[in-house]
C-alpha cells in the first residue's frame, strides 16, 4: 500500500495543556468498541470512574461535563493518559487531528484544519503544498470487500486485449485532483484567475464522471494545459458581490451547530459586512483594503484551498461528485476570506499569524466535523443558483 501525506504531516506533535482550544472540549468523544470493552474491565477506583462517565449505546462515548470530557483536568491534560498510558486512549483521541482516507491501494492522510497546532504547520511556510509518499504494509481488507456481486470467481482478463485500458477510476480522479492542486499553485497568475480556471476544470471533469467516462479526464487535462483563454459564457445577470456574500452566508445559518463560537461568529460577520447600511462599494472597498495589507501572505489562502482540495476531492471515487468538492473548497475560502476581513477590522486593521490560525480553525471546526453540514452544502451546490458555475466564476473574478 502507498501512503501519501503532506510534507509537514510527520512534524505534528500535540501541545496538550498549551492548546487554547482543546479537542477534548465542546465535542462528543466517541469510544471505539475495543477500547470501550477495555475501559469496562479496568479495575480499581479509576476503573469505576471510567464506567461512571461512559455512555453505552449506538455510539459509545464519554458523558461531557460542562461541555468538557470528564477526563480533561484543570490543566487541560488527560487523566486517562496519565493513569493508564498513551496506548490506552481510544481511537478518536489517538488519531485526531489526523484524517485518513483510503481508496484503491492508496492511503492518504492529512492534519485537520480544526486543530490550532495543525494550522500552525499548514501556514508555517510560504513554500507550495507538497505531497510525499512511501510504501507501508497493506492493511487487511474485510472479507466482504473481496467478494463479487454475483459471488462468482474474479473475472479473467484476456491477455490478448493489450489495448484495453486497465486503469481504475480512482487513478483518473486522483490525477484530476493533483492537477487541480497544480492550478491553485500557479503563482504566475492572480489568485482569482487560478480559482476560475480551477472551477472550469472541475466542471469538465464532472462531465466525464457524469457520462461514466473517467478515462476522458486525461484529455481534459491536456486541453487545459494548452488552452490560452477560458471560454466565456452568456449571462443575463450582473452579480452584486455583497448580495452574493449575504446569500452565501445564509446557507450556513440553519446548519447543525458543533461549536459555541460559530453562531456568534456568523452573526458578527453578517452585521459587520452586510448590515442594512452597507453597500456593495463598502464591501468591495474593505476587501481591497485587506487584500493590499495581506498580499504578501496570499500563500496562506493558497494553503487553505490546497487543504480542502487534498482532503475532500477523493470522495469523488465513491460518489462521483468532483465539482461539488471544488465548490466546497472555493465557498469555504470565500467564507474564510470574509471572516478574515472582519477579524482585521476588529483588530484595528491588523491581522497576525495567530489570527490566521484562529479564523481557519473556527470555520473548519464547525463545518468539517459534521457530515450533515457537508451534505447540506453539497445539495446547495447542486441546486442553488448562487453556486452555479457561472455565478461562482463571477464571485472569484473579483479577487485581486
Amino acid at each position: 500500500m502507498i501512503l501519501r501525506v503532506p510534507d509537514y504531516f510527520d512534524e505534528f506533535e500535540c501541545i496538550a495543556g498549551r492548546c487554547r482550544h482543546s479537542c477534548c472540549a465542546g465535542w462528543e468523544v466517541e469510544i471505539d468498541e475495543k477500547t470501550f470493552d477495555y475501559y469496562k474491565a479496568v479495575p480499581g477506583a479509576f476503573g469505576d470512574r471510567l464506567r461512571q462517565n461512559m455512555s453505552e449505546g449506538e455510539e459509545d462515548s464519554f458523558i461531557l461535563i460542562n461541555n468538557r470530557c470528564p477526563f480533561l483536568n484543570e490543566k487541560n491534560l488527560c487523566d486517562i493518559y496519565t493513569e493508564l498510558g498513551e496506548d490506552t486512549l481510544c481511537e478518536t483521541c489517538t488519531d485526531y487531528p489526523r484524517v485518513t482516507f483510503t481508496y484503491g491501494n492508496i492511503m492518504e492522510r492529512c492534519l485537520g484544519l480544526s486543530c490550532e497546532e495543525a494550522c500552525r504547520l499548514i501556514f508555517a511556510e510560504e513554500k507550495p503544498f507538497r505531497i510525499v509518499e512511501r510504501e507501508i504494509p497493506d492493511e487487511p481488507v474485510p472479507e466482504q470487500e473481496t467478494q463479487y456481486a454475483d459471488d462468482t470467481d474474479e473475472p479473467e482478463v484476456d491477455e490478448d486485449e493489450e489495448d484495453v485500458d486497465t486503469r481504475e477510476d480512482w487513478e483518473y480522479i486522483r490525477e484530476a485532483r493533483d492537477y487541480a492542486l497544480a492550478l491553485l499553485q500557479n503563482r504566475e497568475k492572480p489568485l482569482g484567475a487560478r480559482l476560475e480556471e480551477y472551477l472550469v476544470f472541475a466542471d469538465r471533469v464532472q462531465e466525464c464522471l457524469n457520462w461514466e467516462e473517467p478515462w476522458k479526464i486525461e484529455a481534459v487535462i491536456a486541453e487545459m494545459k494548452t488552452e490560452q483563454k477560458l471560454p466565456e459564457y452568456e449571462s443575463d445577470f450582473a452579480l452584486n458581490q455583497l448580495e452574493a456574500m449575504r446569500e452565501r452566508a445564509g446557507f450556513y445559518e440553519p446548519m447543525e451547530i458543533l461549536d459555541e463560537e460559530w453562531p456568534g461568529t456568523l452573526a458578527h460577520l453578517l452585521e459587520t459586512l452586510a448590515g442594512e447600511d452597507k453597500t456593495e462599494a463598502d464591501y468591495i472597498g474593505l476587501h481591497n483594503e485587506f487584500a493590499e495589507f495581506y498580499h504578501d501572505r496570499y500563500y496562506e489562502w493558497e494553503q487553505i484551498l490546497c487543504y480542502f482540495t487534498y482532503r475532500h476531492f477523493m470522495r469523488a471515487v465513491y460518489d462521483y461528485r468532483f465539482l461539488s468538492q471544488a465548490k466546497l473548497a472555493v465557498t469555504s475560502f470565500l467564507m474564510i476570506r470574509d471572516m478574515d476581513v472582519v477579524r482585521y477590522l476588529d483588530n484595528g486593521h491588523r491581522y497576525s499569524v495567530e489570527d490566521r490560525v484562529d479564523v481557519a480553525r473556527i470555520y473548519a471546526r464547525e463545518m468539517e466535523h459534521s457530515e450533515e453540514n457537508l451534505e447540506n452544502l453539497a445539495e446547495d451546490f447542486d441546486f442553488e443558483e448562487i453556486f452555479s458555475l457561472e455565478q461562482m466564476r463571477e464571485q472569484v473574478r473579483a479577487i485581486r
